[in-house]
């Protein structure tokens, strides 16, 4: 991977983790945020405990692609919780978030499978071994 495509990857991860941990904070704060859209506390709660782990996740290799995609399908149920309601202007921030997760999930999911390769030394000692 390129300086660039990496220092890329790397900063739009570092906005999006800032994004989901203060995003986190708010709905600890006020369980009741989600009333006005129709839904118990419960799953304000539960929300904010998926992007507060998301906001992690997004930094371990292993994980980050499934941790995108899996945020990126929360932005999608935020975009028709918004429709749904009227709040045209409100889904353009969980669209935009839903998008740019898609391109670093798929980004890290190529990244994430090479991975799994074996290191050159190990890969030599089991060709030898053969």
């Amino acid at each position: 991977m390129s300086r660039s495509r990496t220092a890329l990857l790397y900063s739009t991860t570092a906005f999006l983790s800032l994004t989901y941990a203060s995003s986190s904070i708010f709905k600890f704060s006020d369980l009741h945020h989600f009333d006005r859209y129709g839904y118990p506390p419960w799953f304000c709660l539960a929300v904010g405990v998926l992007e507060a782990a998301g906001a992690l996740g997004l930094w371990v290799p292993r994980l980050a692609a499934y941790v995108a995609f899996l945020l990126a399908a929360e932005m999608a149920g935020a975009v028709v919780t918004h429709l749904r309601i009227g709040e045209r202007a409100h889904a353009l921030f969980p669209l935009s978030l839903f998008f740019i997760l898609i391109v670093v999930g798929a980004a890290r999911y190529n990244d994430s499978r090479h991975l799994g390769r074996d290191s050159d030394l190990v890969g030599s000692a089991r060709s030898l071994q053969a």
